[in-house]
């Protein structure tokens, strides 16, 4: 029996051959001044043009402020190791606008664990939230690392907190130190093949032996953000139910997110109602 070709009775699509930083900022258009994040914490507000301006700067930093031997350039991969904060998306968004490959870690992770991931993922710098420094710290020692190059590779990812104080006191950069030298004029494209280029190197939980590393590319991340956004973008608000596997997690809805759940820090998260609020 000849094999039976079965096809979607959906439109047809055209994948994106852009970066995700592309297609939030310039394909898709949006008031610059609406709100992008909102810090339950302290009311802090970033707009879509505060986002990308500070993702601007934040590429800008990692390749000229950070220490000789550990810039970030294309290609080259980092790691992010924090909760939700608003810092979160400012270093995200400012890694793949430098074209800098990102690997997502578990803020609950041991040492070891994340000396795992650390390793695997061929990670140079480590951004951590103020409190898991020590946590990076020994982590580092865990894999030989002297502390004075660990000092090298560790970012403080705060803003508008006491991240500042916290990176003063261990003698690190903090995000801050990042700003206020100017910015890339714009971001690196990952346009048409290039789009098929690793974004994101996201692990699994480990739950069946080592965690297991999944690369995801330009498209396919724009690809997941378009999939959770509603058909109806007329309005500027929109709500979406946290899915499963996301930081505040409830019931499952229509979220087809996978690894990290990267997405749902790319939106604000009520610690009320588990529900992502986005612009």
């Amino acid at each position: 029996m000849p094999p039976i070709i079965h096809t979607s009775p959906s439109p047809k699509f055209d994948v994106a051959s852009e970066s995700l930083w592309t297609f939030i900022f310039q394909t898709t258009q949006h008031d610059p001044n609406l709100p992008a994040f909102l810090d339950a914490a302290t009311g802090r507000v970033l707009s879509r043009a505060d986002l990308r301006d500070l993702s601007l700067e934040f590429a800008h930093g990692i390749r000229t402020r950070l220490p000789q031997g550990n810039r970030l350039f294309r290609g080259d991969t980092a790691m992010i190791f924090s909760p939700n904060t608003i810092a979160w998306p400012i270093a995200l968004l400012g890694l793949i606008a430098g074209g800098v490959r990102t690997t997502l870690a578990n803020s609950a992770y041991t040492p070891a664990e994340l000396a795992f991931q650390y390793n695997d993922s061929g990670a140079r710098v480590v951004f951590s939230h103020p409190d898991l420094i020590p946590i990076v710290f020994a982590m580092f020692k865990h894999i030989g690392v002297s502390e004075d190059e660990a000092r090298r590779r560790l970012v403080v990812l705060d803003f508008g907190g006491n991240g500042a104080e916290v990176a003063r006191k261990v003698g690190v950069l903090g995000l801050s130190d990042l700003f206020g030298h100017g910015a890339l004029p714009e971001e690196e494209k990952f346009s048409g093949s290039q789009a098929g280029e690793t974004l994101l190197l996201c692990y699994s939980s480990g739950t069946t032996g080592k965690p297991k590393g999944v690369e995801v590319c330009s498209s396919i991340s724009v690809l997941n953000l378009v999939d959770v956004v509603p058909d109806d973008t007329s309005e500027s608000h929109r709500h979406v139910t946290h899915g499963q596997g996301c930081p505040a997690s409830s019931s499952p809805p229509r979220c087809s997110i996978r690894c990290s759940s990267i997405l749902s820090h790319l939106w604000y998260v009520s610690p009320l109602s588990h529900s992502l609020h986005f612009c």
